[in-house]
Order: C-alpha cells, then structure tokens, then sequence
C-alpha cells in the first residue's frame, strides 16, 4: 500500500537538512484526489525553496511527528506549538513553510468552528485553493484509493480483485456527496478570504497543462523574484494511472445509476 506512513512522509529522513527559520507560509487547501499530492511533491523537490508541504494535520502526522519533535511534551500538544516544531524542519533554505489541507482536516483542531479555521488560514502568506470540477471522476478515483488502501499512484493500475462491485458503487455515490460538500467549503473559504486573493488551482488545468500550472504557482509563491527552475527527486511526484480500471467503473456507476432510476 502507498499511503503516507509505507513513503515516510513523516519520519525524520523527509527533514530539511537546510532548514531555516520560517519567514514566509502558504497553504493547500485540497479536497482528495486532485493533484495535490503531485503538486506538493514538485514544490518539495525545488533545492532549497518553498519548504516541503505535506498533510501536517493529518492524524499519522500529528501522532509520528509530535512526540519525535516535541520529546518530554506531556497531554494534548497545541495546535501552534506543533506547526512551529513542524516548520523547524520542514522549512527551506530560503525560509518558506508549506502545508496542505484536506477539508476533514481542517475544522477538527477548532472543534468545527469556520471562523477559527478561517482564522488560522488567515495567517498564511499565501493560500492555494485546489478543486475538481469533474465530481464523479474525482469519486471513482477516491473510491479506488479507499478500496485497495494506495493513496498515492505512481503510474500503475490499481489492482481491484475481490473487491465487491456493490459495495464500490456506494462508496463511489458516497464520495459524490462528500466531494461536493468539501468544494462548498473549499468555495466558502475563498470567498471569506478573498481579500488575500488567493489562487485557485483546478485538476483539469494541470492535466492539461502541468508544467504552465506549476510556473503559474511558483510565480504565486514569489510575484517579485526570479522563479527557479531547478528540481531534484526529493520526493517522487505521483503519475495519472493509464485510466482503464477508472473508466470501467465509470461505465458501471452510470449503467448502475441508469438501471436505477425510477
């Protein structure tokens, strides 16, 4: 399984050995499975710049890199303390901080509040919006990982032997519903944000144009200076599967869906 524990993403060999002291952040709101993952990869392998975004407030994260960053710290870990530990060593020589979140990540440590979590996005340098438009694509993708547990593609077919066609067109419905309510939020934070004008990013676009939406978000990151151009395989980024299982779930969805109707 790809998942963020079986790459290491929050152990100690992902630390910055160049790290400085954080002077500028941006943050990835993403819902799942749309392109976020290859995105921040790409930003984590420009040497020295744009800090290493991953999903620090994901539950792995939290539980992997509180103790290991904050040793001796007792009860519940605040919210601040743990980003500030965070940031020490995933910040870049040129001292930028990076984090993605995903939507069910986001109200938790405020105990559902927006504004709180408003708030806390607020305090960015820059915030990056990252939506799908096509709904059910994005659903087949995201009932895929859930089924057969990989999180991260790096090209290859998801393999879907012995997995229960019923019970993956629910999830798939399921996931419809979720994904739309996660773009209303994602949609709600940029418009309460909309005086940090913050940049929003489509799947769509950057399989359409990956390397244009990468500039496009390095000249975000740094509008005045000269954006930079050198890459090193830090992190592998993630690669579209060929697409046949996704396709074939797609014709069953909506054969589903049509046999179904009343």
């Amino acid at each position: 399984m790809a998942t963020h524990n079986s790459l290491g993403y929050f152990g100690a060999q992902f630390d910055s050995e160049t790290a400085a002291e954080p002077a500028l952040s941006y943050a990835i709101l993403s819902s799942p499975r749309t392109g976020s993952n290859y995105l921040c990869a790409r930003l984590s392998n420009m040497k020295d710049r744009f800090g290493l975004p991953m999903e620090y407030l994901h539950a792995d994260a939290i539980r992997l890199m509180g103790p290991r960053l904050l040793p001796g710290v007792t009860g519940n870990i605040s919210l601040e303390s743990y980003l500030r530990a965070v940031a020490s060593v995933r910040s870049s020589r040129d001292g930028w901080f990076g984090i993605k979140v995903q939507p069910d990540q986001l109200l938790p440590p405020f105990r559902g509040n927006l504004d709180s979590a408003i708030a806390f996005l607020r305090g960015f340098d820059r915030l990056i919006l990252l939506t799908r438009r096509d709904k059910l694509g994005q659903a087949i993708s995201g009932a895929i990982a859930h089924a057969t547990g990989e999180w991260f593609n790096f090209g290859a077919e998801p393999k879907l032997d012995g997995i229960d066609l019923a019970r993956l067109l629910a999830l798939v419905e399921s996931m419809q519903k979720q994904y739309i309510g996660e773009d209303r939020l994602i949609g709600s934070v940029g418009v309460r944000l909309a005086d940090r004008t913050p940049l929003h990013v489509c799947y769509e676009d950057i399989q359409d144009d990956s390397e244009g939406v990468f500039r496009r978000i390095l000249t975000f990151l740094e509008p005045d200076g000269q954006v930079p151009s050198e890459e090193r395989i830090h992190r592998p980024p993630t690669r579209k599967p060929p697409g046949g299982i996704a396709a074939r779930l797609r014709e069953a969805y909506l054969q589903h869906r049509s046999d179904n109707q009343p």
